[in-house]
């Protein structure tokens, strides 16, 4: 999976200052290991229970988005690291995917995508599996876990602007709204139902 500083997308997306206003969300609980039916190795866990990995994930972003993350490029890639690792209840939150106990790959939800769309939040972004392990359902299941994540945090929908992971994105029921321009790319913009939290009956 790769999405670019946008979703750095379920796949890439054209990178753009990726602007972490922190927002506020309803209390509740936050994410818990869960595994994946379709990779019954992988392990999906907030990226706020491993801080101690954000200098592996700001390498990941250098080496996935050198334009945006390399030298003279306008992101800083540690601090991004460190923002998604900051909370599991107030956006940007991070998650980590690991395959039997290897850091695979990493999305985030955020407040900010499009400047185009100021209106929409959250957004699926900093999609990134290694390259070693793309092709096997792991962008997948990072995908599903911020949907899963979005609803636990009381959002209704998700959104996602993207160049390269629209058929992730359709295989996975999203459905596109939107196409605009964005740094001379088109980039379609899609959005999913988030998946409401099950509340337990009195």
């Amino acid at each position: 999976m790769r999405v670019g500083p946008v979703l750095p997308g379920v796949h890439r997306a054209q990178p753009r200052a990726p602007g972490y206003n922190r927002v506020a969300a309803p209390p509740g609980p936050g994410p818990v290991e869960r595994r994946h039916p379709m990779t019954p190795h992988l392990i999906v866990e907030p990226l706020a229970d491993h801080a101690g990995l954000c200098p592996v994930v700001a390498q990941w972003f250098r080496n996935e988005w050198p334009r945006w993350y390399g030298p003279g490029g306008p992101g800083d890639a540690d601090a991004d690291a460190a923002a998604y690792a900051a909370s599991r209840t107030r956006l940007p939150v991070g998650v980590i995917a690991f395959e039997r106990g290897v850091p695979v790959g990493l999305a985030a939800l955020k407040a900010e995508g499009l400047p185009t769309h100021p209106h929409l939040t959250p957004w699926a972004a900093a999609g990134y599996v290694v390259p070693s392990r793309r092709g096997r359902g792991i962008g997948a299941a990072l995908l599903r876990e911020l949907v899963r994540l979005a609803g636990t945090l009381g959002f209704p929908r998700v959104y996602c602007g993207t160049a390269t992971a629209v058929r992730l994105l359709q295989r996975e029921g999203w459905q596109q709204i939107d196409t605009v321009r964005h740094d001379g790319e088109a980039l379609a913009i899609f959005c999913t139902s988030a998946v409401p939290v099950q509340t337990e009956k009195p």
